[in-house]
C-alpha cells in the first residue's frame, strides 16, 4: 500500500504524514492558512496552535476555522483521515495487534473519555491494568454535567469535583475490576500528562522491556502512545527501538463524526469534527516527531 493511500489509522512510523490520506493535513494547512513543507514538526506544531490549544478542546472553539470550512466539509476530512477509525495496533506498524495478555496503560482525562475508555477496556480479555492518574479538578463546563460527577457533587460536601484520580477510583475502576481486570491505580499529585507517565515509567522500569498497550478514545490514542514512548525512554532509552519488534501499542474505541449542529451538541455520541481537526493535527505532528525520534 503506498503512503497516500494508507491514513492515520493505517500509518506506517516514517511515513510522510502530508501524503496519509490523500493530503489531508496539506488540506487543512491550506484552510488555515498555514505553510507546510512536508513533515515538518514546526510547522505541524503551528498547525495546531492555529486551529487552537486549549487542551480542552470543546472550551476552544476557533470561530474563524469554522465560518472557514462548513460542517459537512469539516466532517468529511475527518472522515478522510481515519482518525475516528478504531484501533488496534503497534505503534510502529498497522498490522500487528496488541496482543491480550499484555498490560495495559489507562490515564486520567476528562469525564467523557475516561468513561468511553472505561467502556473499551471493559471489553477487552482480562490483564493487568495500570491506571496512572493525576489530580485535576474536574470541574469544565462539560464535566459538570456528566451524571457521576453531578453524583459526586450531591454528595461530597468537602469537595466540590472529584480529581482525574477520585473519579478513576470512584467510576471506573469498579468497572474494570468486574469485567475481571487485574486494576492498580496510582494517583499522581500532578495535572501534567507527561509527568504523570514520567513519574509511571520511573517506577514501573519492569515493564518496559516487554510489551505494553495504551488504551484511549478515538483520535487520542496516537497522543498517549507517543506520552507512553517518551516516559518509557527516559528510563530505557532502547525502549520500542527495534523496527522489527514492537513494544507499545494502541487500542481506542471509534464515534461517529457530527455532521449536523444538534450531533455537535451531542457530546456523548458524536465527534465534532472542529475539535478532531486539532487532534488531526496533533497525531500528525507527533508521527513525524516519532518518525525523526525511530
Amino acid at each position: 500500500m503506498r503512503v497516500n493511500e494508507r491514513d492515520f489509522s493505517t500509518y506506517h512510523l516514517g511515513d510522510d504524514v502530508t501524503q496519509l490520506a490523500g493530503g489531508v493535513i496539506a488540506e487543512v494547512a491550506d484552510i488555515t492558512a498555514m505553510p507546510l513543507d512536508g513533515s515538518n514538526v514546526e510547522q505541524l506544531g503551528m498547525l495546531v496552535g492555529a486551529i487552537g490549544a486549549d487542551k480542552v478542546l470543546r472550551n476552544n472553539p476557533n470561530r474563524t476555522l469554522q465560518d472557514a470550512l462548513p460542517l459537512e466539509r469539516a466532517a468529511d476530512l475527518i472522515d478522510q483521515s481515519g482518525i475516528q477509525k478504531p484501533l488496534n495496533r503497534s505503534f510502529r506498524h498497522p498490522d500487528t495487534e496488541m496482543p491480550f495478555s499484555e498490560p495495559l496503560v489507562v490515564t486520567g482525562a476528562v469525564a467523557n473519555w475516561q468513561d468511553r475508555t472505561a467502556k473499551l477496556v471493559q471489553g477487552w480479555p482480562q490483564t493487568r491494568v495500570f491506571m496512572p492518574t493525576g489530580n485535576r479538578d474536574m470541574s469544565s463546563k462539560t464535566e459538570i454535567s456528566n451524571p457521576n460527577i453531578i453524583q459526586f457533587m450531591r454528595f461530597d460536601i468537602d469537595q466540590p469535583y472529584p480529581t482525574e484520580a477520585r473519579y478513576a477510583e470512584s467510576y471506573v475502576k469498579p468497572l474494570l475490576e468486574r469485567a475481571g481486570h487485574d486494576v492498580r491505580l496510582e494517583a499522581i499529585e500532578s495535572g501534567d500528562g507527561q509527568f504523570i507517565l514520567d513519574s509511571f515509567a520511573k517506577s514501573h522500569r519492569d515493564l518496559l522491556y516487554g510489551r505494553i498497550g495504551v488504551a484511549r478514545v478515538a483520535n487520542a490514542g496516537v497522543q498517549l502512545a507517543y506520552q507512553m514512548r517518551q516516559a518509557a525512554r527516559g528510563v530505557l532509552p532502547q525502549f520500542d527501538s527495534d523496527k522489527q519488534i514492537s513494544q507499545l501499542y494502541i487500542i481506542t474505541d471509534t464515534l461517529p463524526v457530527a455532521r449536523t449542529e444538534e450531533q455537535v451538541k451531542d457530546l456523548t455520541n458524536f465527534q465534532s469534527p472542529y475539535t478532531a481537526l486539532r487532534q488531526l493535527a496533533l497525531t500528525a505532528k507527533l508521527l513525524a516527531q516519532a518518525g525523526f525520534e525511530n
